[in-house]
């Protein structure tokens, strides 16, 4: 059940991200883009090193040390709810009277990190004590009140504000419902633990940080330089692809993460091996038949997806942004999830680092062209996908990983024929969809047929035969 809430929810959140392009104008979605970015790196500096902690220490047998934990945590939260609420309500009075943009992005992004991380919050109760109905109840009725909000605001207003507002009081909303009544307010414990908590979680938060850090950097940079105008059909694409590209590697990622968690703390180290290798390889042949698809048929799917003033801005960098998402969706469920598993904390460091070194060296001594941009963000994300793969390599069981990948580049190379010799003799867009729908059927049908093993790690979490 909560795969299938969090699969949903991602979906939920697609329908949103290819629903409110035809509200917003570009200019519009280039600031909602933004500030939502921003919020989610805000969010992880500001929450993340009580969740984790959260998630690891608050479900203990000891009754009077659960209830003290839960009150630091409680109080924790909501100390730096209240701190993020400030500070996001004097840039908006501030920004009002001086109208700077920086100011603009930030009291936004502080009031979405705000909200998001007290519901956050509460979800990490849920996934600590077992709680996982509740947990999949209240994460579906956050996204569908989230693609409500948003929506209704973009259709009466057709402004980024309206919309990150929405964005931000549907998280309280479900909060408010789905805790206060539930749980109600508890009483203060005290601080004792807070030393060992913020020891245990500030290494992983940094790390998280450092791992999403370069994407609002990216999106602030591109639009200071190209201007709101073209950053809309950029992120439009970006973010859409990402989207995409996310729900296909979470649902390899959720159906192997916990049972590789298990091999490595039973001793099982040829079995957790073997499934990582399962893991990253199955990513990538779930990605990668579909960033092919979309980049041959660039013209079909702006045209299907893309609002009209989207479709000229998007023509010239599409490549470039979808490319981008493919790369991050890869590293992020195929690789990085694999630090976490083999709790390699420390080396989780290695590949952020590397890959805003390099982006930032880069970009400083490239031009400033839009298309270089982009080709500086792709080829940093690159460098630090191989970096990621490099340290987690010794983990996984490296034979196989090939074997596996040559199988999937050979597979992938003659999908890629196939879609290039439809595109060039349908006649149609609705012969196109129908081809392309049946060749995906194929295509997974041959890959998890041959490769039976994948299938069985993904599905049922054992060693074929």
């Amino acid at each position: 059940m909560l795969a299938a809430a969090l699969v949903f929810s991602n979906i939920l959140g697609f329908v949103l991200q290819f629903a409110l392009p035809f509200y917003l104008p570009p200019e519009e979605y280039a600031v909602y883009s933004v500030v939502l970015a921003t919020s989610q790196i805000l969010l992880i500096f500001s929450f993340e090193w009580i969740r984790l902690p959260l998630l690891r220490f608050s479900n203990v047998d000891n009754l009077f040390v659960k209830q003290r934990r839960g009150a630091l945590f409680f109080y924790l939260y909501f100390f730096v709810f209240f701190v993020l609420l400030v500070f996001g309500v004097g840039a908006f009075f501030l920004n009002l009277s001086f109208d700077l943009d920086f100011l603009y992005v930030a009291s936004l992004a502080l009031l979405i990190a705000a909200f998001q991380g007290v519901f956050e919050g509460g979800q990490s109760y849920f996934r600590a004590n077992f709680l996982n109905k509740v947990f999949a109840v209240s994460w579906i009725l956050r996204s569908l009140a989230t693609l409500f909000l948003c929506l209704l605001m973009g259709f009466y207003y057709q402004s980024a504000t309206p919309v990150l507002f929405g964005y931000a009081v549907s998280f309280f909303i479900v909060f408010c419902l789905v805790y206060f009544p539930r749980y109600g307010w508890v009483k203060w414990q005290g601080l004792g633990e807070i030393r060992h908590f913020s020891t245990y979680g500030v290494s992983l938060a940094m790390a998280a940080f450092l791992g999403g850090v370069l994407i609002p950097l990216f999106k602030n940079y591109f639009v200071y330089e190209v201007g709101v105008l073209f950053a809309g059909g950029v992120f439009w694409a970006f973010d859409l692809f990402l989207k995409v590209f996310a729900i296909l590697g979470m649902v390899v990622n959720i159906s192997l993460s916990q049972k590789i968690i298990k091999k490595v703390e039973s001793g099982a180290e040829s079995d957790a091996a073997a499934m990582s290798a399962s893991q990253i390889a199955g990513v990538v042949a779930m990605v990668l038949p579909v960033y092919l698809t979309s980049i041959l048929l660039k013209n079909f799917v702006i045209e299907l997806f893309a609002p009209s003033e989207y479709s000229i801005l998007v023509l010239e960098y599409y490549f470039f942004a979808v490319s981008a998402a493919a790369i991050i969706a890869i590293r992020m469920f195929a690789v990085d999830a694999l630090f976490i598993v083999f709790s390699k904390s420390k080396a989780a460091f290695v590949s952020p680092v590397v890959t805003i070194v390099s982006w930032g060296a880069l970009s400083f001594f490239l031009d400033k062209e839009a298309e270089t941009i982009l080709l500086v963000l792709c080829f940093s994300l690159l460098i630090g996908l191989v970096f990621s793969f490099c340290v987690i390599k010794n983990n996984i069981d490296y034979v196989r990983f090939f074997n596996v990948l040559k199988f999937v580049v050979v597979l992938n190379s003659v999908f890629f024929l196939a879609i290039y010799l439809v595109v060039c003799f349908a006649k149609s867009y609705y012969m196109i969809a129908f081809l392309v729908f049946v060749f995906f059927l194929v295509y997974f049908y041959i890959f998890f047929s041959r490769q039976r093993d994948v299938f069985h790690y993904v599905f049922c979490g054992v060693r074929h035969g």
